[in-house]
């Protein structure tokens, strides 16, 4: 699962209302670093928990699209990685 946050919001999630009618309950800040931080998360529709990475997007419009790229490159490599210990991405 993955969620992007822009700089205007910088408050933790609490809950998070996917398209998919699915709601997501934050629980606790796993790891953060350069352009994003990862949340264990409780699924309430189906009582599991995941990580979810919530990727940050600031500075100016050149950076956003670096950043962009990036995030782009690294979900893109993550969906071909079939492994006991990775979550499908759901976006």
């Amino acid at each position: 699962m993955l969620g992007v946050q822009s700089q205007a919001s910088t408050a933790a999630i609490s809950q998070l209302q996917t398209p998919r009618s699915r709601m997501y309950v934050t629980q606790n800040l796993l790891g953060s670093g350069g352009f994003a931080q990862v949340y264990k998360v409780f699924d309430t529709s189906t009582g599991k928990t995941y990580a979810m990475k919530e990727f940050f997007i600031n500075g100016n419009n050149k950076r956003q699209e670096w950043t962009r790229r990036l995030i782009e490159k690294e979900v893109t490599i993550l969906r071909g990685v079939n492994h006991v210990r990775n979550i499908p991405i759901d976006l």
